[in-house]
């Protein structure tokens, strides 16, 4: 996943030169393939990109939109992307469209209802200059992050994890004791909102945040809602009906750059389902077998090392396993 940070000046100041310098130097592992930054003005937008989809090796994050001067960043895969190309009238672009452009023509057409149209993992932010207002986003599972600082009247600053927000010199370090406490028992009680430091807040999944002037607003966009019940004939119906939906889902997500696909084999049912899906979709592609990355052990009687074994041995998957007992030569990197 790429990482993003963005700042605003709630006062009016122009963000200074480089400001992002430092938020982005801890996104570093984030974002190997690019490190991109826009500023105009109290805001600045920053990427450190991972590229993880073809359109994401050519589209440039944060993307400024002359016509409406509103600029967006994000960590973004849309998986409804045909759909909304064509909603938006970019499916005739005659060009490779992003899905940051997606989504901030999606904001332009619908505005803040945007985000409940977007199927897929994202966290963005739009700075919209006209309305000197800040929208931000994240993914209805909140499978991407979003965290962010807010001190009212002088500054809004958003990154993609901890580290990057307090590499900023005027956001303050200090530890929330109570939310170490909600870790320690293993729950949520506190909220789904805190973090490790005062001051510093999560986004939760499907919400919306926006700072305009001094009001900051967050609501959520989305709920789930229970489905028509689905009556079968037997048994068999179900399963066929399942592994249509499945299959769907992870087509979704083959959507990758040359040699960069992968599966996580662990040798439960979930991987090795969804690996298993995956390498039959590639075959039938004509693409080359699929990459699988396992965590084995020589011990004896290891149950999850023989049951990646049995799935080592489906078709077209290409094994590759790290020894547990290699993992000290690891240590230092990890």
């Amino acid at each position: 996943m790429s990482g993003i940070c963005g700042i605003v000046h709630l006062d009016g100041s122009p963000s200074p030169k480089d400001e992002l310098g430092g938020m982005l130097n801890a996104l570093a592992q984030r974002g190997p393939d690019a490190r991109l930054t826009w500023s105009e003005g109290p805001a600045a937008l920053g990427l450190a990109l991972l590229a993880t989809t073809p359109e994401a090796q050519v589209e440039r994050l944060p993307l400024h939109h002359s016509a409406s001067d509103c600029t967006i960043t994000g960590d973004i895969r849309i998986d409804n992307r045909g759909e909304l190309l064509a909603a938006l009238s970019l499916d005739a672009a005659g060009r490779v469209v992003g899905d940051g452009e997606i989504v901030l023509h999606a904001y332009l057409r619908w505005g803040t209802d945007c985000a409940a149209r977007l199927l897929g993992d994202f966290a963005f932010a739009i700075w919209d200059a006209p309305r000197q207002r800040l929208l931000c986003a994240r993914d209805q599972r909140g499978m991407r992050p979003f965290l962010y600082h807010h001190a009212p009247g002088k500054l809004f600053a958003f990154a993609s994890d901890t580290d990057a927000l307090l590499a900023h010199p005027e956001i303050p370090v200090r530890i929330n004791e109570a939310r170490i406490a909600d870790f320690l028992e293993d729950m949520e009680a506190l909220d789904l909102s805190s973090t490790f430091y005062c001051d510093l807040y999560r986004l939760p999944p499907a919400h919306i945040l926006i700072i305009e002037g001094d009001a900051l607003r967050i609501w959520r966009y989305w709920e789930p809602e229970p489905p028509v019940t689905l009556r079968l004939k037997d048994n068999a119906a179900y399963a066929e009906a399942f592994l249509e939906v499945f299959t769907g889902a992870v087509r979704d997500r083959l959507r990758a750059p040359p040699g960069k696909l992968a599966s996580m084999l662990s040798g439960g049912m979930d991987s090795g389902s969804v690996t298993a899906v995956a390498a039959r979709l590639l075959h039938e592609a004509g693409a080359p077998p699929l990459p699988s990355f396992s965590a084995t052990s020589a011990a004896p009687g290891c149950v999850e090392t023989r049951t990646i074994r049995a799935s080592q041995t489906l078709p077209h998957i290409a094994a590759n396993d790290v020894a547990l007992e290699d993992l000290p030569a690891y240590a230092d990197e990890l």
